[in-house]
């Protein structure tokens, strides 16, 4: 069993070392391809959209409840936002797992470490986060919820090698690294994500945070003026899917268990649109949701 350690920052400076040892569930080698809902309309516009085999992202602002899972997905990834320094309790993952399924990933406070640069307690944070993975931990060791999975998500700008971020203190107990690869101005056009944020940077975050494999939440590049087809971007689309797919096998990090598509207009909107609006993207992506088991 592996040994998870940590160091947790609060605001004030002081810094505190954590550790602890527990059992992880496996998962999938195989990559499930989805989406976000955004502009499709829920998480049955989706299915609609791309395929009934589609994974979904299921936010919510509340507190941990039930969440209604499309029963044909191939996988979800669902994630709520309780009080910062409530208590997790075994009611609340039971009832906030009813309608998952093994190999479902769930979270808390999904992008703590853009929360934190915009004023949330990063230690109260990571503290949620702690409380749902040991809460699952136990309950899935004890066959009172599915095998589900948790996930520690941040912003790609995190692990990005352009960027100065230091994500040392951003690690929390989870089974999942989760990246959220999306969020690039309009004017870096199509973002090199493989080559800037699968570097050393995110392969030291990786292996420091003692995770058993990784997702990406939130995957897309906005449309661009110059490619008014959009064939650039499904071109651009299918050649980093391509490579992210395959995870880093040199450095003992799998294929993501999970790629949804943001789709959605997102905070490039009105000027660019994240969301697959043309045939032959919305084609593009659907075939890799056909793909999943």
């Amino acid at each position: 069993m592996p040994t998870h350690t940590w160091a947790v920052t609060d605001r004030a400076g002081n810094t505190a070392s954590r550790s602890v040892t527990y059992t992880l569930a496996s998962t999938s080698a195989r990559t499930a391809f989805g989406a976000c809902p955004g502009s499709t309309g829920g998480a049955a516009g989706v299915l609609s959209k791309y395929g009934p085999k589609a994974s979904v992202r299921i936010f919510s602002s509340s507190g941990l409840g039930s969440v209604s899972r499309p029963s044909t997905a191939a996988r979800v990834h669902a994630s709520w936002k309780p009080t910062l320094g409530s208590t997790i309790t075994e009611a609340q993952v039971i009832a906030a797992c009813s309608n998952l399924r093994d190999g479902d990933l769930v979270e808390v406070w999904h992008e703590a470490d853009v929360k934190y640069r915009k004023g949330d307690d990063l230690a109260a944070m990571l503290a949620m986060k702690n409380q749902l993975h040991d809460r699952v931990v136990a309950l899935r060791a004890a066959g009172r919820i599915p095998k589900v999975l948790t996930v520690n998500t941040w912003a790609g700008w995190s692990v990005d090698s352009t960027s100065s971020v230091n994500p040392s203190n951003l690690h929390c107990r989870a089974d999942l690294l989760g990246i959220d690869m999306d969020g690039i101005p309009a004017n870096d056009r199509f973002y090199p994500f493989v080559a800037r944020q699968m570097g050393a940077k995110f392969i030291a975050a990786y292996k420091a945070g003692g995770y058993v494999g990784w997702s990406v939440p939130e995957f897309c590049m906005a449309a661009v003026s110059t490619d008014p087809d959009h064939s650039k971007r499904v071109a651009w689309l299918t050649s980093e899917v391509d490579t992210i797919s395959q995870g880093i096998p040199a450095e003992g990090i799998p294929a993501p268990v999970m790629i949804a598509w943001f789709d959605t207009g997102g905070p490039l909107a009105p000027y660019e649109d994240n969301g697959l609006t043309q045939p032959n993207e919305i084609s593009a992506w659907s075939a890799r949701v056909a793909q999943n088991g």
